[in-house]
């Protein structure tokens, strides 16, 4: 299955790798979902149709995920969230990786304990963090998060395979 966005292919992993998480680990991510959430996931779908092409989007999208990944996004939605998780929230929960704010703050502060932040930091540069505004270095790590948010999700991929 591919994603289509204004009738053109999308260019994501989902399309390159042509991978899948196995259909399993992803019942289990609904069902998990569904019992913590209850009518408030359940109310994404308007038909077990809605719900089935969704797991199959969930599976191409989770493709890089291990089991220990998947379990630790599912441990922090039963424990530290009141909202049920998109694809991207989920990919966040279960490897640690920021968001795009997140990803600010943590280059702003020097606390870089995931490889995006990280990278982005030693991209910008210490002496560019210390000499520019942080409005200067908000743009810049808006930027570079994309692209390098991406070359890790490959890895990540790399290194489940």
């Amino acid at each position: 299955m591919n994603l289509v966005e204004n009738n053109k292919p999308a260019t994501s992993l989902i399309n390159k790798q042509e991978k899948s998480l196995d259909m399993a680990q992803v019942s289990k991510i609904f069902l998990t979902l569904r019992a913590v959430y209850g009518k408030k996931f359940l109310a994404s779908f308007q038909s077990s149709e809605q719900m089935q092409a969704a797991q199959a989007i969930w599976s191409e999208a989770l493709w890089f995920l291990n089991e220990d990944q998947v379990n630790e996004g599912l441990s922090r939605c039963i424990h530290l969230e009141d909202w049920d998780p998109n694809i991207p929230q989920f990919i966040r929960l279960a490897t640690g990786l920021p968001d795009k704010n997140e990803a600010v703050a943590r280059v702003l502060s020097g606390n870089t304990p995931d490889e995006v932040s990280y990278r982005i930091r030693k991209g910008i540069g210490s002496w560019d963090i210390g000499h520019q505004t942080q409005a200067t270095i908000k743009t810049r790590v808006m930027g570079m998060y994309d692209d390098i948010y991406m070359e890790v999700i490959e890895e990540i991929g790399e290194d489940h395979e």
